[in-house]
């Protein structure tokens, strides 16, 4: 049976971490005992660990991984060392000068599932998965799920308000709502009537076309019969256009449709 010797110090504890993490393959269970005699895990301790730690300077796992000591530089990873001790150890965290069993099983051991020692209090529940996961890791996934994190926004408005004053707060997010969308609506209203609408841009540079065409007309009026006959049939067909708007889609008939595909517009 192996056991551990716990320093009579924090700067001991430090000290013996710190040449631990140089050597990176050293026995877990060692590292796993000394953090577990100077980081606490939130939530694991009462009124007893609250004293002792005034007197001992406890750590959070943040905290000792700010350190910086090698192979220990992450929360979640000094979480695990001591989440591990704590398991094998009936949650019993060691001291300072004692002298502590090493568990018997290999390192790293295989998780615990929290199973059937999981509390029926379902706030000791919620500080069991925290002790297991980490706060962040818990934070995630209550945020995530749509229900609990509902159920959590309602309680949070339940303790800083009434029910008069909940209803009075959906009353004024509902008016705020539908007076936002009013405004929304007039807004492009008033830009429509100052905006070219998609018809009119075409038009507008047809007539400046037709407007070159006279222009062009005045500075050649000399024209062959076949010149007179292709810009007159071009003129039924601008004047085709022209009635087919004027009617718009509702009225539009079917030879309209088949003038419409013999110039190649699909509608």
């Amino acid at each position: 049976m192996t056991t551990i010797k716990i320093p009579k110090s924090i700067e001991e504890v430090m000290t013996e971490l710190g040449e631990l993490g140089e050597l990176l393959t050293a026995g877990g269970w060692k590292r796993a005992a000394l953090l577990a005699t100077v980081v606490r895990l939130p939530g694991s301790g009462g009124r007893k660990d609250r004293a002792a730690k005034r007197d001992t300077a406890f750590c959070s796992c943040d905290e000792f991984a700010s350190l910086d000591i090698k192979g220990l530089r992450s929360a979640n990873t000094v979480r695990l060392y001591v989440q591990r001790w704590l398991d094998a150890n009936d949650g019993q965290y060691p001291t300072l000068g004692d002298r502590v069993t090493q568990p018997a099983d290999d390192w790293p051991p295989e998780e615990r599932s929290l199973g059937s020692r999981v509390s029926v209090d379902p706030a000791r529940a919620v500080e069991q998965i925290v002790e297991k996961h980490g706060p962040e890791a818990v934070a995630s996934a209550v945020v995530d799920n749509e229900k609990v994190n509902a159920a959590v926004s309602r309680k949070r408005l339940d303790k800083v308000s009434t029910p008069k004053g909940r209803k009075e707060l959906v009353d004024n997010s509902r008016r705020s709502a539908e007076a936002l969308e009013e405004a929304v609506r007039g807004s492009h209203a008033a830009l429509a009537d100052h905006t070219p609408h998609e018809v009119e841009l075409p038009m507008m540079a047809a007539e400046s076309e037709l407007g070159r065409a006279v222009v062009k007309q005045e500075q050649y009026p000399y024209v062959s019969e076949s010149q007179e006959e292709r810009i007159m049939a071009s003129c039924d067909r601008i004047e085709s256009y022209i009635g087919i708007l004027r009617k718009g889609v509702a009225r539009m008939t079917e030879d309209d449709r088949k003038f419409l595909a013999a110039a190649g517009i699909e509608l």
